[in-house]
């Protein structure tokens, strides 16, 4: 087994070898540009011209370079650089899966509860409960304003404080409005945003407990709750007394 020397004296011939395989330079040279001692790449040179009964390869006895004027020569390159392009297209084809999936695991969850898919309204509140903490600034000192000025607050949307004006549940402002601005392509009129809300405000599940079944804001707006369907509260036929 060759010794980590060895190996790094090889990966660097690779490196520094032309289309033809030919590496120009001394040993000395060499040896500082793989960061090894002179007397180890001498011994990696020797090691690389002598004949190798173990190699899979046969040509020239197994021999990985040769001596040419001013350098040296990688006997069977074109079989290493094709074999270093195929590890090379490998990872690219690796790195493009992995963007492929995070995009649509993105996705997916932009399109969730658009009517296809419905989740339990506590887990979707805890989970933004959980992100809301995760993007909590850890230092609490607010930034000094600038002089003559004041703290920029966040940019926000007409449309938005009209919506969230409206909303009853008064939590995770930040978070609202990035969710706001994240399905914003897809939302309806704003009328018809508020006119959803204040319909739904009138709703069983809203109205019971407290309003502690509401969603959140951001919640609503990332499951596409606008478009839910409002089931009617069915109440008790009025009653007629006669004298």
């Amino acid at each position: 087994m060759e010794d980590d020397a060895t190996r790094i004296v090889w990966i660097t011939m690779l490196a520094l070898a032309d289309k033809n395989g030919e590496v120009a330079g001394s040993i000395p040279g060499l040896a500082r540009v793989a960061g090894v001692s002179v007397e180890d790449c001498r011994k990696a040179i020797s090691a690389f011209k002598s004949p190798d009964p173990d190699s899979r390869s046969k040509v020239e006895d197994g021999r990985r370079v040769e001596d040419i004027d001013g350098g040296w020569s990688i006997i069977n390159h074109a079989k290493y650089r094709a074999m270093a392009s195929r590890e090379d297209e490998k990872s690219k084809a690796a790195i493009r899966q992995k963007r492929y999936r995070e995009k649509k695991k993105r996705d997916d969850s932009l399109r969730c509860g658009d009517g296809a898919v419905t989740q339990d309204v506590h887990i979707a509140e805890a989970d933004t409960y959980s992100d809301t903490d995760k993007r909590k600034p850890t230092v609490s000192t607010p930034p000094t304003p600038p002089r003559g000025g004041s703290v920029q607050k966040p940019k926000t949307d007409p449309d938005f404080e009209q919506f969230y004006k409206a909303y009853p549940k008064k939590k995770a402002k930040v978070d609202a409005l990035k969710a706001w601005k994240q399905v914003k392509k897809k939302l309806p009129p704003i009328a018809d945003i508020v006119a959803a809300v204040e319909a739904q405000k009138k709703t069983e599940d809203w109205r019971k407990d407290g309003g502690q079944f509401i969603p959140l804001p951001a919640t609503w707006l990332r499951g596409g709750r606008w478009d839910d369907e409002i089931q009617q509260t069915k109440t008790a036929p009025e009653k007629h007394y006669f004298n």
